[in-house]
């Protein structure tokens, strides 16, 4: 459900400015088209806040579009983008207030082709997504957090990420990159290249 109320989104926006967010995981799975710009992704956040909320405010790329939002218990979630041109922000409404501390789980279908920049970018050629880029939803970009990831490519492609490569599982045409962190890292930055010899990232 897209809010487009502007009322309900202004006082959710003014009661969120106050709002500390402690992120405590990132669980995120990608499908990369490669050829068409084109990720097709599912990211999973758990987080907590210093007080209680009804809203969480986040930001992701505007180009990639959000097909659900949901809580842990499955149940779809409302949420509104920022109605400025460009603007990564999103609001979720949560389906009943949290309390302070209490552990929110929120998880982000969306899909989208990005365009090439000087910095990021999906081609033929290789993968560059920094954190600054948006790719996942953020709620807080200078956090130290926990993060799986699974990234789905071409069986010729190989990908380095922050952590360490747990498994490497292979499918027709395709293979199954998963990356874990062993510590808390503040990036979720990844690279992708076709051809390349394995490697990881600490």
């Amino acid at each position: 459900w897209v809010i487009s109320c502007p009322a309900f989104a202004k006082a959710a926006a003014d009661a969120a400015e106050a709002q500390k967010v402690r992120v405590e995981k990132y669980e995120i799975a990608v499908r990369f088209e490669p050829e068409k710009s084109f990720p097709h992704s599912k990211a999973t956040v758990t987080l907590r806040v210093d007080q209680k909320a009804e809203t969480i405010e986040f930001e992701l790329n505007p180009r990639l579009n959000i097909l659900e939002v949901s809580d842990a218990q499955g149940r779809t979630l409302e949420f509104r983008r920022s109605g400025r041109l460009g603007s990564p922000k999103l609001q979720v409404w949560l389906a009943e207030t949290a309390a302070a501390e209490h552990e929110i789980k929120l998880t982000f279908v969306y899909e989208g082709t990005l365009l090439r920049g000087a910095l990021d970018y999906i081609t033929k050629d290789g993968i560059l997504l920094r954190d600054e880029s948006r790719w996942y939803p953020v709620a807080d970009m200078s956090a130290f957090t926990q993060h799986e990831m699974t990234m789905l490519l071409p069986s010729n492609w190989t990908t380095i990420a922050g952590g360490v490569e747990i498994a490497l599982e292979r499918a027709t045409g395709m293979n199954v990159h998963r990356w874990k962190s062993d510590k808390a890292l503040s990036s979720r930055a990844i690279v992708a290249l076709p051809g390349y010899c394995a490697s990881s990232s600490q």
